[in-house]
């Protein structure tokens, strides 16, 4: 079987969400501060070539971007339930849940930290326990302390990381008490190569509240003890900037014209030294 090597970062069914009647979206190249001439379909954007495949022994695996594949999959049926606001099930929000958290780890915005904590995080760390059926022999040892050390285990603790905030019940009780969907056809929602919108954080075990469009007019919103509504309807630029402060190369949109004017209001932000207050204040606007 031919191995993948155009490895999305933001998974192609999430993007699919945000683009126009014909299917693609406007590119912000925020490094070159320019947007791309021609519009872009899901498949060419928000990846990188091999990003997960892993090279050991002069052979190339892609079981990294197998195991996401695994998971787009089961999380892109709870996106469609969710985006119908029909029948909601706890199993959809435990869903978006994941996806969060998934996008927090796999986006271009943690590579950095990503690669600092990756040779430290210890298998007791992310909550799971790997075991050699043997007698507990000097060789079993030597063979687990083989797996801990490789690549490949380093690596998948990347898939690892999002699943460990949800293994807490009462997270996902707090989620899917205090979060709801907003839907505002007003302002197309602006989709960024880091789109997780959450309010700080340095834990890496646990999701804090956060924002995160789902489509170009859906959003979804989590906020511990919350009334579950926007009344501030600058929120809308708000979350659209914070997109676009988070971003480390590319922002995409259904429409030109809201891209330009996010574009504009930022670098004015940018000019007198607010763009931090983006972030600061954005979960203020949610009652």
């Amino acid at each position: 079987m031919e191995k993948s090597k155009r490895h999305h970062y933001v998974p192609k069914f999430f993007i699919k969400k945000f683009t126009d009647k014909d299917g693609l979206l406007y590119v912000y190249n925020k490094n070159e501060n320019r947007i791309l001439r021609i519009k872009q379909s899901p498949k060419a954007i928000f990846f990188e070539l091999n990003r997960n495949t892993l090279n050991l022994g002069g052979e190339e695996f892609d079981n990294l971007e197998n195991l996401y594949a695994e998971l787009d999959s089961a999380i892109a049926k709870n996106l469609e339930n969710i985006l119908k606001l029909d029948n909601i099930t706890p199993e959809d929000i435990a869903g978006i849940g994941m996806l969060a958290s998934m996008l927090k780890w796999r986006t271009l915005g943690k590579d950095e930290e990503f690669n600092e904590i990756k040779n430290v995080l210890t298998a007791e760390d992310l909550s799971i326990n790997i075991s050699i059926k043997g007698d507990g022999n000097t060789n079993d040892k030597k063979a687990l302390e083989h797996i801990y050390n490789s690549e490949i285990f380093r690596e998948t603790k990347r898939v690892l990381l999002p699943i460990l905030p949800l293994l807490d019940g009462s997270k996902l009780a707090d989620i899917h008490n205090n979060s709801f969907i907003n839907t505002n056809g007003t302002f197309p929602a602006l989709l960024g190569d880091s789109p997780l919108i959450e309010r700080s954080n340095k834990d890496f075990r646990v999701l804090e509240n956060f924002i995160l469009p789902l489509s170009s007019d859906s959003t979804f919103i989590y906020k511990t003890n919350c009334r579950k509504q926007i009344t501030n309807p600058m929120f809308w630029i708000q979350r659209d900037l914070a997109v676009l402060h988070l971003a480390e190369k590319f922002v995409a949109c259904s429409d030109r014209d809201h891209l330009e004017r996010i574009i504009e209001i930022y670098r004015i932000c940018k000019e007198n030294n607010t763009e931090q207050q983006i972030m600061k204040f954005i979960f203020d606007m949610i009652d």
